[in-house]
């Protein structure tokens, strides 16, 4: 019975059927018609599926005496074409239905599927440890070194030290310094003096030019007198031998000179008794300066003094000296003669 009722029953896939068929028949756009007829083939077959999966049961004790046929579809004039149209169709239909059977089976049976597994993860309780250890020993480390009193009291004493050396070497630079200045003013200096001395050695050599043109043409001293000296033998004016030799010669070529001087306490040549002043001024003066210019060697003369200038045994003729301040220092009231 329940074969023959499902047979019986069967008009409702056949129904659905034709009407796929039959919508599928009215002329449309071949892009609509794929699309369309993959939609209806899929319901229609969803449709027999459910249809054909229902259980059918025989039971043997009920013959089967009816059968059903199904109906003919008569093809039209363009039965060729529509027959490919159909048969494309079709086909197309069971691909979507295979389509959807594979989903279905990858949803319903996800047990086919590759699965991944989760592993638990493993821990080595040594190395956990020993790490703990490690980062807690970090953390104990001091910044900073303790520093016994002893530690501090001697890094007292080092920058006390250096702070000291720092100083005494800047001491002993600015002493540097101030020698390095002090050696450049004695420098300039010198050279300063030098170029006066350059420039009193050209002014002394154009005087004695000018002194042996005005001066060199005075008389020629006269000889040496025989005559004796009205002053004795100059024995209390405190000379040398030779300096009380000269004196007596002088003195008796010079008759008029009435006053001479001798030895006095001074660090000069008067104070070795090696110097004779004949006080006598004018070309009187001049008259017994060129005497004794012309007996130097017999008489050891050294040099001569009168009117500011100056004659040596060195050589050339009288020269002029600088100003002393007085007449008498520039000896121009008396005549100096210094005996050696």
């Amino acid at each position: 019975m329940a074969a023959r009722r499902a047979i019986q029953n069967s008009e409702t896939a056949e129904d659905l059927t034709l009407k796929a068929f039959q919508r599928s028949s009215a002329p449309r756009a071949f892009v609509e018609n794929q699309s369309d007829d993959v939609l209806s083939s899929v319901a229609t077959t969803s449709v027999a599926s459910r249809s054909v999966v229902t259980q059918i049961g025989f039971e043997p004790d009920e013959p089967l005496t009816s059968t059903r046929q199904l109906p003919r579809i008569t093809r039209g004039q363009q039965a060729p074409v529509k027959a490919a149209r159909d048969s494309a169709r079709l086909r197309r239909g069971l691909l979507g239905v295979a389509a959807a059977a594979t989903a279905s089976a990858a949803l319903v049976l996800p047990s086919a599927m590759s699965t991944v597994t989760a592993q638990p993860a493993t821990v080595d309780v040594a190395t956990v440890e020993r790490n703990a250890a490690v980062s807690r020993s970090l953390a104990r480390t001091e910044l900073v070194a303790p520093v016994t009193e002893a530690e501090a009291q001697a890094n007292a004493e080092a920058a006390k030290r250096a702070e000291q050396a720092r100083i005494a070497a800047e001491e002993a630079a600015r002493v540097a310094e101030a020698a390095r200045i002090a050696e450049e003013e004695r420098l300039a200096a010198e050279a300063k003096a030098a170029e006066e001395a350059a420039a009193e050695a050209a002014a002394a050599a154009t005087n004695t030019n000018q002194a042996s043109s005005t001066y060199t043409s005075a008389q020629t001293a006269p000889a040496v007198s025989s005559g004796t000296c009205a002053y004795g033998d100059g024995s209390s004016l405190g000379l040398t031998y030779q300096a009380q030799a000269a004196f007596q010669v002088i003195c008796a070529q010079f008759p008029n000179v009435t006053s001479y001087g001798g030895w006095r306490a001074s660090s000069d040549d008067h104070g070795a008794g090696q110097a004779i002043d004949i006080m006598i001024s004018g070309s009187a003066g001049w008259e017994v300066a060129n005497f004794l210019v012309a007996n130097a060697s017999a008489l050891h003369v050294e040099y001569v003094i009168y009117s500011q200038q100056i004659w040596g045994n060195w050589g050339g003729g009288f020269t002029y000296m600088e100003d002393r301040g007085s007449i008498t220092q520039n000896h121009y009231d008396h005549v100096h003669v210094t005996i050696r």
